[in-house]
């Protein structure tokens, strides 16, 4: 219809299936590794956004939807847990992962459950960081802001929320 041939279609696909995982990568370290203009940081980041995609495991599961969907929007969604939370943005921030949340929703709940997992892990061990070094005005927010993603993200996914607990209580 456009003009290209399949070939040309499949080097774009491939390019952005190893591009986009590695852009949230990228950001989601910078945001981890956050220095003030840092050469170094932009380095690392770069070098484990890199190993992120370029590895045997994702080489060889490229074309499974779950894996690539997982591998995108967990490191966006944490990149923006973090932003959110660096630039007192709760809402707005909560609001673009809830938006996330939308384009992540799954095909097959059960093989995306792995995403949701890391993203709880990690909340846990910022929380529990900001515990143990007893700030709890941070874990005050945090908490505030992962309730708001909560009620955002449910509010996003409710279309296919409804069904499949429909399914699952039959």
């Amino acid at each position: 219809f456009l003009g290209f041939s399949l070939t040309a279609i499949n080097k774009i696909l491939f390019f952005a299936l190893l591009l986009l995982p590695m852009l949230a990568m990228f950001f989601f370290l910078k945001e981890l590794l956050q220095k003030k203009d840092n050469l170094f940081i932009a380095k690392a980041a770069f070098i484990g956004a890199v190993f992120y995609v370029f590895n045997v495991y994702y080489m060889h599961m490229i074309m499974d939807q779950a894996i690539i969907l997982t591998y995108f929007f967990v490191p966006l969604i944490l990149y923006l847990f973090l932003r959110g939370l660096r630039k007192n943005q709760l809402l707005l921030h909560a609001l673009y992962i809830a938006i996330a949340a939308f384009f992540y929703s799954p095909v097959n709940p059960n093989s995306y459950i792995i995403g949701p997992l890391f993203i709880a892990a990690f909340i846990a061990y910022y929380l529990g960081r900001a515990l143990l070094l007893k700030d709890f005005l941070l874990v005050k927010k945090t908490i505030r802001f992962v309730l708001f993603i909560l009620v955002f993200s449910i509010l996003t996914d409710l279309y296919w929320l409804l069904p499949y607990s429909t399914y699952l209580q039959s």
